[in-house]
């Protein structure tokens, strides 16, 4: 699952998509974001598209204001599942990036793998806001899909849902209140690569140096808008 996503804001390439989209007007904060960051993402609130800063944990406890560890919600998977169903409908967000990390296996056998895209990236995100004694807090998690076929050697489980770069796509998927569509629920069901990413093993998501083996770089899919 994704569990790090790296964002460099004044990177060329975050510039870029963001002028593509047509919201080079919106600024993103930058860095490393692990589960229980805040981490802006990308709204809209029905006459224009806003960034909000969000913590990176989907339930929050209502009583504290934080993060309710006691259920990992800090990915999305399973949609059609009691927590997602409704959200997934209703409370769609995106998150820009320029890096994530994913690991594969356990114990002294787990492996972890930085994957950095030459370009930005969008994320798919779902939202909440939960009321708290010290007021409103927004909460997202990163939505997961099944393994892409050639990422499932560094995480074999799920693939961050990456959204095709394409205004009006992403102007629809943000429509607040806008079912999914069939478009929607097939990029969903059959994740796709938008970017070409280089993959280099690293010792952790908390420690990012390279171990092992040289880098290679994946190519983004054909298919990918």
């Amino acid at each position: 699952m994704c569990g790090f996503i790296r964002r460099v804001t004044d990177s060329p390439a975050v510039i870029e998509l963001l002028l593509d989209l047509g919201i080079d007007y919106l600024t993103f904060n930058s860095g490393d974001f692990y589960p229980g960051s805040q981490m802006d993402i990308l709204l809209h609130n029905g006459d224009h598209w806003i960034a909000d800063s969000a913590k990176w944990w989907f339930l929050i406890d209502a009583k504290t204001g934080k993060p309710n560890y006691q259920y990992a919600t800090f990915n999305a998977r399973n949609l059609q599942g009691r927590l997602w169903r409704e959200p997934i409908q209703t409370s769609r967000c995106v998150i820009v990036a320029t890096a994530f990390a994913e690991s594969n296996g356990e114990g002294k056998d787990k492996r972890t793998y930085l994957l950095e895209s030459g370009s930005a990236f969008l994320l798919g995100g779902i939202y909440r806001y939960t009321q708290t004694p010290g007021g409103t807090v927004l909460s997202v998690a990163v939505i997961t899909c099944p393994p892409h076929p050639r990422l499932r050697r560094f995480h074999e489980k799920s693939t961050p849902f990456f959204l095709p770069q394409d205004q009006q796509w992403i102007t629809d998927w943000l429509a607040p209140g806008k079912p999914l569509t069939a478009e929607m629920w097939q990029w969903l069901e059959t994740p796709r690569l938008t970017r070409s990413f280089k993959v280099t093993p690293v010792y952790s998501t908390k420690r990012l140096d390279p171990v092992g083996e040289a880098s290679e770089w994946l190519d983004q899919d054909s298919q990918a808008r």
